[in-house]
């Protein structure tokens, strides 16, 4: 990658192996520049636009467990004080 810097396939590669490896805001990132260098690629939107779902996705679980765990202690709270 550093003798080809705008090596498309091998940039993707790349990004596709963040996705693999569960860094997804770090392939997001990736994705973004690559889409900079070949705007006409269409898998390469296409691939930004599911990680960006993924990322959605785990923000969403993660919200989800954080309102769960504060709903549990808010009961326990309240079982302490009546």
């Amino acid at each position: 990658m550093e003798t080809e810097p705008y090596n498309i396939q091998a940039k993707h590669n790349l990004c596709v192996a963040y996705v693999e490896q569960g860094y997804l805001l770090k392939a997001e990132k990736c994705l973004v520049e690559v889409a900079e260098l070949a705007p006409h690629e269409t898998y390469i939107a296409q691939h930004l636009q599911i990680v960006r779902s993924r990322i959605q996705q785990a923000r969403e679980v993660g919200l989800n467990c954080f309102f769960s765990v504060i709903t549990r202690y808010h009961k326990i709270l309240k079982m302490h004080l009546i």
